[in-house]
């Protein structure tokens, strides 16, 4: 176990693998593809402390002779885009283990964190798949993150400061807007499935719930706790859809975050903390008991109008 002294980032690079190996272990071999994501999340959280983190991420993976130039890189969906998700945020989770006060450990464990690439490339075959994989999965850490702290600031700059909206038609328009979307890009697909259908939506209500619970609201309760009934009449808040979705859209296209579902994952990343504005602290605007039911409903209620 690491020492709160600074760490040598040989140290930090062995100590980083095998808890990364140990995450993503499925029965006696370790799964590539979700090391691979871990490792660009946890790299991504370093990257967060530059001032330009994307230009920072571009150098890191040219170290590593990732070459960012990708236009003829075609992505292989190995995993979707949630699960991806769900590694994004385990690796950011780990490299916070290992950043402490100060810029000594982010560019101690930034360096560490460059040494484990190049050993996964290398075992991952250092071909362009390989490469696109590695460049997707920091880029999209940090589009994530960059993402759902933009719309929440200018949310809250246009809509609360500028047209005083209040804090629960923030959470409203955000959720409505993430479910939405994602419905309406599934149906675009022509995907009719039931199934297929809710799983989507149960994966956008775990998201947005895991954003608010990370930024500060209390997790007591299961992370779905409040969701309605299938027989409540659920309202659909097309008017705040509309109104919050070009500012939101706008951010993400801003950031070159242009596939849908990842702007899905986004949105509703910023609806959770959107939840976590207004329902961490000891003194809350809305209590979390409140907060956490109006925005899955309003998620829910946006998503099945869709489809």
């Amino acid at each position: 176990m690491l020492t709160r002294s600074l760490s040598s980032y040989i140290d930090i690079a062995q100590s980083f693998y095998g808890q990364a190996c140990d995450m993503c272990q499925e029965g006696r071999s370790v799964n590539l593809l979700r090391l691979i994501n871990v490792w660009g999340g946890a790299l991504a959280e370093c990257m967060l402390d530059y001032e330009n983190p994307e230009q920072a991420v571009e150098d890191a993976l040219r170290e590593i002779s990732v070459l960012p130039e990708n236009e003829t890189w075609v992505m292989p969906m190995a995993r979707s885009a949630s699960a991806t998700e769900i590694d994004i945020e385990l690796g950011r989770t780990l490299a916070r283990l290992y950043l402490g006060d100060g810029i000594e450990w982010t560019l101690v464990t930034r360096n560490a964190l460059v040494e484990v690439g190049r050993g996964i490339r290398f075992l991952a075959g250092a071909d362009d798949a390989c490469d696109a994989l590695m460049a997707d999965s920091i880029r999209m850490g940090i589009r994530y993150e960059l993402g759902a702290h933009g719309i929440c600031d200018r949310t809250i700059d246009v809509k609360i400061s500028g047209q005083r909206w209040t804090i629960a038609d923030c959470i409203l328009s955000l959720s409505a807007l993430a479910g939405s979307h994602q419905a309406r890009l599934m149906m675009d697909a022509g995907i009719a499935n039931h199934a297929s259908l809710e799983k989507a939506l149960d994966d956008l209500m775990r998201i947005m719930m895991e954003e608010a619970v990370r930024h500060g609201m209390p997790g007591e309760v299961n992370i779905l706790h409040g969701i309605p009934a299938n027989d409540t009449k659920l309202s659909i808040h097309g008017d705040l859809i509309r109104s919050v979705e070009p500012l939101a859209l706008t951010v993400l296209e801003e950031l070159h975050m242009l596939d849908r579902t990842c702007q899905a994952i986004a949105l509703a990343k910023a609806a959770g903390r959107m939840v976590a504005v207004a329902a961490a602290g000891e003194n809350p605007d809305i209590e979390h008991v409140v907060a956490r039911p109006l925005a899955l409903t309003a998620m829910m209620g946006a998503f099945r109008a869709a489809v």
